[in-house]
């Protein structure tokens, strides 16, 4: 609501500043729009930036996850881990989530609308993972280390695609750029 509000707020303030200043009404409707839409452009940059350097820190904390867990601690002495090891936007995120259970709400519940919050379908299926392995039993930290490895290969294959894949684009942008 407030960051809406600052939205409306500056770019009715653009809008009558430039109008007041050139005279022109078209003017004013322009840095209304631009002024409407900048910090809108700046927050998806940011959650980007965020979501990436989440993903980049997943696959070491469920690495940090299933060590613990084979150590015999519980699940959510291991996110207690997480919490106190780990790097934000992860040990935020995390925190809040336990922070939640430790309130009474499920964990699974908790996990679930972290899973909201990160926005990333990567995470999500970790998540479901958790969730599935909980309820019917079995090794979490051996489904834990599985996932990183695989988030891990994915990563690698990411990369080779952006390698191989650089001059293609370096040439797309020079022939666009060219007329």
């Amino acid at each position: 609501g407030e960051f809406t509000t600052l939205r409306v707020a500056g770019a009715l303030l653009g809008l009558a500043l430039l109008w007041s200043l050139t005279g022109s009404l078209l003017a004013g409707i322009i840095a209304a729009v631009i002024v409407g839409l900048v910090p809108r452009l700046l927050l998806a940059n940011a959650r980007s930036r965020r979501q990436a350097k989440f993903m980049a820190q997943l696959p070491d904390t469920l690495q940090l996850l299933a060590g613990t867990l084979k150590a015999g601690y519980g699940v959510l002495q291991a996110i207690d881990t997480v919490v106190k090891e780990v790097e934000d936007p992860m040990s935020s995120e995390f925190q809040r989530a336990l922070t939640e259970a430790r309130l009474g709400l499920p964990l699974e519940d908790s996990l679930d609308s972290m899973a909201e919050r990160v926005g990333t379908d990567d995470f999500r299926w970790v998540v479901v993972a958790m969730n599935i392995q909980r309820q019917v039993g079995g090794n979490l930290a051996e489904l834990l280390e599985t996932v990183a490895e695989t988030l891990r290969g994915r990563e690698q294959v990411h990369r080779q695609i952006q390698v191989l894949s650089a001059e293609g684009r370096l040439s797309a942008i020079i022939l666009f750029a060219l007329p």
